[in-house]
């Protein structure tokens, strides 16, 4: 899969992101927030260098402000500052309803990053898509997220 999206943005000349998702799991044992903000940041730290050791991909990090200082506190603020690592964030209401826009209006520095790459600006579950249920549990629904940043 990482080898189509390279040969598809090396296409049009675009030097792929791997996006790291940070958010709460219904899993247990892959949930953040069963581990120290410190091992956190060193699982985050390893992903990144392994991501930034193939020349062909950078780092990025899907996040909201909030989420990120549960799982990391401060101990990851460097993070931001790491040359090459995007930041895509959003901003959720009590409801769960996205509440950015298409601007980077509301973004107020974490992590380290001054400025992001981009913002999700509204989540659509399923979309116009059809997608199957996910791991086989018509529970878990799959969304779409609508993605807002300045061009490339």
């Amino acid at each position: 899969m990482i080898s189509q999206l390279i040969a598809v943005d090396g296409a049009i000349g675009k030097k792929p992101k791997v996006w790291i998702k940070v958010e709460p799991s219904v899993n247990p044992e892959c949930d953040w927030a069963g581990y120290s903000h410190t091992d956190n940041c060193n699982f985050l730290i390893e992903t990144i260098n392994a991501i930034n050791s193939n020349p062909l991909t950078s780092p990025g990090i899907m996040t909201t402000a909030n989420i990120w200082k549960a799982f990391f506190g401060s101990t990851c603020d460097s993070i931001g500052t790491t040359p090459g690592t995007f930041l895509q964030y959003a901003i959720y209401g009590t409801d769960g309803k996205v509440l950015s826009a298409r601007t980077f209006d509301d973004f107020i520095p974490f992590g380290g990053w001054t400025v992001p790459s981009s913002n999700v600006y509204t989540k659509k579950v399923g979309g116009n898509v059809a997608i199957p249920a996910l791991c086989g549990n018509p529970a878990l629904h799959a969304y779409v997220d609508m993605i807002w940043g300045p061009k490339e």
